[in-house]
């Protein structure tokens, strides 16, 4: 038989990798599967200018012979000079076919791909060489942490770690250990030509065929006759962050949450204590209201009621028997404001491209610290406050890790407060800040204490006294607003920093997770001289694409 024209042209010196093939591809469409096995050796070695039969069976699933079919032989790997003498083949009466490999002058292990309509295709290995033949048992070792479920070995002729066909390509020899067998560590390639330098190279392969783990072995000499060992050792591809995710930083703030308690309590108080107490706050804010409606005599006839009877005490203690009053209103609502913003949680969207991550803010809420804890969701543009992120990341990916160089969040305390009082009472279903105030200020005490004072009742009905008492609460109300939103130069930014987790859960080297809960950083003043401490994590989670 004739040599092809394409292996004429090959020279000693050439490289070239034939994988052409002549016959028809495989496509089992909708027609019942056949069966294309081999008849004679499943690997051959052959000096130089040697030349070797194969031959295949090819049959129904029944056993019975598919004759006059035209099958394909095509060369996988790098042959360098050797070829075949036909690319194609036909089957005789009992379905059997049979073709030639005529080795070359270069010494090559490669692969003879024979291909049939409707069948898998059988692989011959062929070992081309002048000084023998020798094995290679490799011992392959992993400890990462990717999902490796199949494991393979591919060996590189007078190949380097370094080389392209190494890190990309397929090797001139190939095995692999296929799902259920991931924890193996030995592979045996049992005939290669001797004489020869070897690039060894170990893949881990996820649960969709993607590598997730590498590694290489080179300069391994091949002795003729007996079985060479080498190890091999697989190590974690870098994951890929290059995306967009769901992100939260969820922040433990409770230095910031009590100097926002401590400031809605002494501001609550001002004007009471300003007063001389609960009594006097309410009576003075009664008689002003008289005085503005043009009731000047009853007002007068209340100031001297108030020193004659001493009425500021008396209507201090009905108070403190009930238990309520507009101090004890501001101590409560101070009280909770401190716990509703032990932690701060603020969610955005974070996209990553070229390794560069971009946080868009998206919301802040605020909730204490117990667990399941209702958070509440901040209005933040109602106070014409925009809040911004920027980000700046160093990413450890060989430790599957994101170092947060800096997360500064654009937010200025004073309005977080006046935005969480805002939450909790459309939480609560009441009005404002004085309608949280409301329902231990004791205004119901106040109506019937003043109801009975004759001085008082004559001039204002339960309805006038109850507008009295929430219009004390809103003043009240509007010095706490007040002196919160005036922190707001105080505490503007806050900074943080940390290791961040990264997972890939799907077994594709891509980022799906992230996770940090060591971030550490403070809620400070514009220019950073003054802030106090906060903490937390950060989790993301990608988004559909």
């Amino acid at each position: 038989m004739a040599l092809l024209p394409v292996a004429l042209a090959a020279c000693a010196s050439q490289s070239t990798t034939y994988d052409a093939d002549g016959g028809p591809r495989t496509d089992a469409g909708t027609e019942p599967a056949a069966v294309l096995e081999l008849v004679s050796e499943p690997a051959l070695t052959l000096l130089f200018g040697d030349d070797a039969d194969l031959a295949v069976r090819y049959t129904e699933q029944d056993g019975s012979p598919i004759a006059g079919a035209t099958l394909g032989l095509a060369l996988v790997g790098r042959a360098h000079d050797s070829t075949l003498d036909e690319l194609e083949m036909t089957t005789d009466a009992d379905g059997v076919a049979s073709g030639r490999v005529i080795a070359g002058h270069v010494s090559s292990a490669f692969r003879v791909r024979v291909t049939a309509p409707r069948a898998i295709p059988v692989h011959v290995d062929v070992s081309v060489g002048d000084a023998g033949f020798g094995g290679l048992v490799v011992e392959m070792s992993y400890d990462g942490e990717r999902r490796i479920v199949e494991r393979a070995i591919d060996v590189y002729a007078r190949g380097s770690c370094g080389d392209t066909r190494t890190t990309t390509g397929p090797g001139d020899r190939s095995t692999t250990l296929t799902p259920g067998t991931s924890e193996a560590r030995f592979f045996a390639l049992p005939v290669l030509p001797a004489g020869e330098s070897y690039a060894v190279v170990g893949r881990g392969r996820g649960p969709g065929g993607e590598m997730l783990a590498w590694g290489c072995t080179d300069a391994v000499a091949l002795e003729a006759d007996v079985n060479t060992s080498v190890a091999v050792a697989i190590h974690d591809l870098a994951l890929i962050v290059d995306g967009d995710y769901s992100v939260e930083a969820d922040l433990e703030t409770p230095v910031p949450a009590r100097t926002l308690a401590e400031a809605a309590s002494t501001s609550g108080t001002e004007a009471i204590d300003a007063a001389g107490g609960d009594g006097a706050f309410l009576l003075d804010v009664l008689e002003a209201a008289l005085r503005a409606a043009g009731l000047t005599s009853a007002a007068d006839d209340l100031a001297m009621r108030r020193v004659a009877a001493d009425l500021d005490a008396a209507l201090d203690l009905r108070l403190a028997d009930a238990g309520t009053s507009p101090s004890a209103s501001a101590a409560v609502l101070a009280t909770t404001l401190g716990e509703r913003t032990e932690r701060l949680a603020i969610s955005g969207a974070l996209s990553v491209a070229d390794a560069v991550p971009v946080w868009t803010m998206s919301a802040v809420s605020a909730h204490a610290s117990a667990p399941s804890s209702p958070r509440l969701s901040l209005d933040l543009s109602a106070l014409g406050i925009e809040p911004d992120a920027a980000m700046s990341a160093t990413w450890l990916l060989d430790e599957d890790a994101m170092q947060l160089d800096e997360l500064r969040v654009t937010l200025p305390l004073g309005s977080v407060a006046v935005a969480s009082l805002a939450a909790l009472a459309a939480e609560r279903r009441v009005d404002g800040t004085a309608g949280l105030l409301l329902a231990t200020s004791g205004c119901e005490t106040w109506q019937s204490w003043a109801s009975e004072q004759a001085s008082i009742s004559a001039a204002c009905d339960s309805e006038c006294l109850l507008s009295a008492c929430k219009n004390a609460l809103e003043e009240i109300a509007t010095r706490i607003e007040s002196f919160l939103a005036s922190l707001d130069a105080e505490r503007a930014v806050i900074t943080l920093a940390g290791r961040v987790a990264l997972e890939d859960t799907e077994g594709d080297l891509r980022v799906d997770f992230m996770a940090g809960g060591e971030l550490a950083g403070e809620w400070a003043s514009p220019d950073g001289s003054a802030g106090d401490p906060v903490g937390g994590m950060l989790s993301g989670v990608r988004t559909l694409e």
